[in-house]
């Protein structure tokens, strides 16, 4: 096998193989692998920018109907996100038994 390697070595000239050599750390110094790690980069931020994007249109939705005023959907939010109630109302809230405890009994 290194004989058959080492003829066609002897039968290249040596401009050709110079050539070849040169091509190959030209190719390999770096470069590919740049552009290479460069096309998956630019793959991962084209998601991530779509995904912003549809980020950025929900919270302007939720501050364009914030901005409006509707007191249904301000009350919604208080409730669901800030834990809040009107005054002279009772919250009642219902805790998961904890598995622990059945395992317990």
């Amino acid at each position: 096998m290194h004989e058959v390697i080492i003829n066609l070595v002897k039968k290249i000239k040596p401009a050709h193989l110079i050539l070849a050599l040169m091509a190959l750390f030209i190719l390999f110094n770096g470069s590919l692998y740049n552009w290479i790690y460069n096309k998956i980069e630019v793959r991962k931020l084209a998601k991530r920018n779509i995904e912003a994007e549809k980020e950025h249109d929900a919270l302007a939705a939720q501050l364009a109907e914030l901005q409006e005023g509707d007191l249904k959907y301000l009350e919604a939010v208080a409730r669901a996100k800030y834990n809040l109630s009107k005054p002279g109302e009772i919250e009642i809230r219902l805790v998961p038994p904890d598995p622990k405890d059945a395992k317990k009994k």
